[in-house]
């Protein structure tokens, strides 16, 4: 135990390192050398507004310009030193857009003067660098095709191993997410890439079923705690829990392949562990960002974070007596923006068509009913976006275009469960 408590700790040390190496070492790439990427980038961002729905009325379809403007311009303004990669400043202007702070930061100079020291945007230092071949547009194509590629390779691991079951359940998540329209916002994308990567990785070490025995795990918990790091590094707080329930129900099962759930309870605590060290990863990961900014800058931070910490937990609420009805109001909305019930007229349709599928199959092919350890492995997984929804019920709320796909896992686990309660050949485990 001892040593695997030393491990993960330099392995978490380790990581931050260079989380902060990477973010310093981008600001060094002169502007000279992405300035008529970043002029590109500014007019292309400018073409549309900050928000705007691909499809006009359809919420599943709203495209996010606003983070990606920030975040373009966090990264056009960072400076070769610690306290300019710690601070992450950005020029901010409350009479336009950010569209438009952005191409007056690019064209004319404009400094910045409004920090977001709250995050570690270390997706800005990709993108910079990025700038330097790339214009934002030549990026989200890029991204495309990344992601892409990588749901080929997962699916591509899941039919050869015969999870066919897990592969269909995988693929009606993308469809009822709406993945297609991820790559059209930076912001959508680190999420997206952290689980697919992480996924990939889980299932190529857990392939030997013996590895994530609750006392031979430390490979997969070092896995875990770099999902939670790296995906807390890139994000900004949008489907973040997705880099860990995706993997997580993809270990479970390959668990329940090669064991019996009464009869061996040590791969649940193996789990359980799993999700933890995820979370530990996360949140101490985004703390080492407020302690570091605050130690490099000279500055306390916190009263700039706590702000805004404040608003997420209970922003958007006149009143306790409201509070009930707001969560509910947040769930709704986030619920709503799933396909095929965010696609208007025609989802519903299609949503109907599919319920009454669900039910014949149900109905025809019933089976075994499904085990109950395994039932309660899919209801926490799959409410965890609904913890985070109640626990961050004003970002949540204000930001349910996006941070609805969180509910990837949810749909995966429903469709689990009717697949293993029937007795459809193809999908019963192998």
């Amino acid at each position: 135990m001892k040593k695997k408590i030393i491990l993960l700790a330099v392995t978490f040390v380790a990581a931050i390192s260079l989380q902060l190496i990477l973010l310093y070492a981008s600001a060094f790439i002169p502007k000279s050398a992405i300035e008529e990427h970043f002029r590109e980038s500014a007019d292309i961002l400018c073409e549309k507004s900050v928000f705007f729905d691909v499809n006009e009325g359809v919420r599943m379809t709203r495209i996010d310009r606003y983070a990606d403007s920030i975040l373009l311009n966090i990264a056009w303004n960072l400076e070769p030193s610690l306290k300019s990669v710690m601070r992450t400043s950005y020029h901010y202007s409350e009479f336009e857009n950010e569209n438009d702070n952005l191409h007056d930061a690019v064209y004319n100079g404009d400094p910045a003067n409004q920090e977001y020291v709250r995050y570690w945007h270390g997706s800005a230092a990709i993108v910079r660098m990025m700038h330097v071949f790339f214009n934002i547009r030549q990026i989200y194509i890029f991204h495309a095709v990344v992601l892409s590629v990588l749901v080929i390779i997962l699916l591509t691991i899941l039919l050869a191993r015969k999870m066919y079951a897990e592969a269909a359940a995988f693929v009606i998540g993308l469809i009822s997410v709406g993945s297609w329209y991820v790559p059209l916002s930076l912001e959508y994308t680190w999420t997206f890439i952290c689980m697919l990567v992480f996924s990939i990785t889980v299932l190529l070490y857990a392939k030997i079923p013996e590895k994530i025995t609750a006392d031979k795990n430390t490979g997969l918990l070092i896995i875990f705690l770099l999902s939670g790091m790296i995906t807390v590094y890139l994000d900004f707080l949008s489907a973040e829990t997705i880099a860990m329930t995706v993997p997580l129900l993809f270990l479970y099962r390959v668990y329940l392949r090669n064991t019996k759930p009464h009869t061996d309870r040590s791969y649940l605590t193996s789990l359980g562990s799993m999700c933890l060290i995820w979370g530990a990863g996360y949140v101490i990961s985004w703390v080492m960002k407020w302690i570091l900014a605050s130690v490099i800058t000279g500055e306390n931070v916190l009263p700039l974070v706590s702000g805004h910490v404040s608003e997420r937990l209970n922003g958007g609420v006149s009143g306790i007596t409201a509070l009930p009805g707001y969560i509910v109001q947040t769930v709704w909305k986030n619920l709503s923006c799933l396909f095929p019930f965010g696609a208007g007229a025609p989802g519903v349709v299609c949503g109907i068509v599919i319920l009454v599928l669900m039910l014949y199959a149900g109905y025809v092919y019933h089976g075994k009913e499904i085990d109950k350890s395994s039932a309660l492995v899919y209801i926490i997984l799959g409410s965890i976006p609904y913890i985070r929804y109640l626990v961050l019920h004003n970002h949540a709320n204000l930001h349910h275009f996006f941070t609805y796909r969180a509910q990837l896992v949810t749909v995966m686990a429903v469709w689990l469960i009717l697949f293993d309660s029937t007795d459809i050949n193809l999908f019963k485990r192998r």
